[in-house]
């Protein structure tokens, strides 16, 4: 069985290790687990903690520089993905693949020169902003909610489209949301997002979000975040639920999976409150919980339809935007 993760936070946890002596942390610590999971290929994100941002530039910078050593260390287990053919010789050497994606442009320089420099280390996806306002677009955390896009936004979305780097709109606020309909044409993606409708989270997508981005021949990514599966019980049942509805709402060709899965994290680190516990899902915390789920998943879907959901649907956007 297939399954491809469009959302991973593993290097937040590898690069706190790296910094503070550790080596091979990917293939120490998450590697089997990702096995033991059936994960077959996934997105890496590069993304800035809150309490990181008062120098934002230069813990990115950290971030660029840490990691091809990191993925040196890791040596043929993990094939890093630029174009989909990448992906199957992965697949018929039976590794892992993983695509290099940035979680939030906040500590970028450099405008379009900077997005060339991510295309050319090999980015390939990209979310414009985390939930904070930059200088590229207005998070979803933002107050400034008539605030959408920037000029520079605009042309950073336009040449992503351009070089081939798929366009990320999870955590975007809703004008910005509209404001990448409004200036690009490709296939889009909610890497990791649920349905508003089932869980009232400001983070997950309206109904008119779910259908543009199927409109758009887009993906959405199952979030296991327990805060956007259900405010008071997240349970793995609910999460099915979410995915179940944005079936009904984008249908089958346009939605997949994008856990977000945090569990190797101590407290919550989104949050700048140190203290902040995790917001777990019960059943759908870890990735070593993944086979359990597409066990209830293959119940409700089977075949091409299941298989969509695990990773043809994302696999399909990635060559069109991508090659």
């Amino acid at each position: 069985m297939h399954i491809f993760d469009a959302h991973s936070d593993i290097l937040a946890d590898t690069m706190d290790k790296h910094a503070a002596g550790l080596r091979r942390n990917i293939t120490r610590d998450h590697l089997p687990r990702l096995k033991k999971a059936g994960i077959s290929g996934l997105v890496l994100a590069l993304w800035l903690a809150p309490g990181k941002d008062g120098q934002p530039d230069e813990q990115f910078r950290a971030m660029l520089d840490y990691l091809p050593g990191e993925l040196a260390e890791t040596g043929d287990e993990i094939i890093m993905a630029r174009q989909m053919a990448d992906v199957e010789r992965a697949v018929k050497d039976g590794r892992l693949y993983a695509f290099l994606g940035v979680e939030g442009l906040s500590g970028l320089t450099g405008g379009a020169y900077g997005i060339r420099k991510l295309h050319e280390i090999g980015v390939r996806m990209i979310s414009l902003t985390w939930n904070e306002k930059n200088d590229f677009a207005t998070g979803i955390g933002s107050r400034a909610v008539c605030r959408g896009l920037s000029d520079e936004g605009r042309k950073a979305a336009g040449l992503m489209e351009q070089l081939g780097i798929v366009m990320d709109v999870s955590h975007l606020s809703e004008k910005s949301f509209w404001d990448v309909i409004d200036c690009t044409s490709v296939p889009l993606v909610a890497s990791h997002s649920n349905a508003r409708a089932v869980c009232g989270a400001a983070r997950n997508l309206t109904d008119q979000q779910i259908e543009a981005i199927a409109q758009r021949d887009g993906v959405i990514g199952l979030n296991s975040w327990g805060d956007f599966i259900d405010e008071e019980a997240p349970t793995a049942e609910r999460a099915l639920e979410h995915l179940d509805y944005l079936v009904r709402r984008a249908g089958i060709d346009h939605v997949g999976l994008g856990f977000d899965f945090c569990d190797y994290f101590g407290t919550d680190p989104t949050s700048v409150d140190d203290d902040k516990p995790l917001a777990l899902t019960e059943g759908l915390a870890r990735c070593e919980d993944v086979p359990a789920f597409i066990n209830r998943l293959s119940q409700k879907y089977s075949g091409d339809e299941l298989d969509k959901i695990l990773y043809k649907n994302f696999h399909r956007v990635f060559r069109q935007v991508i090659g």
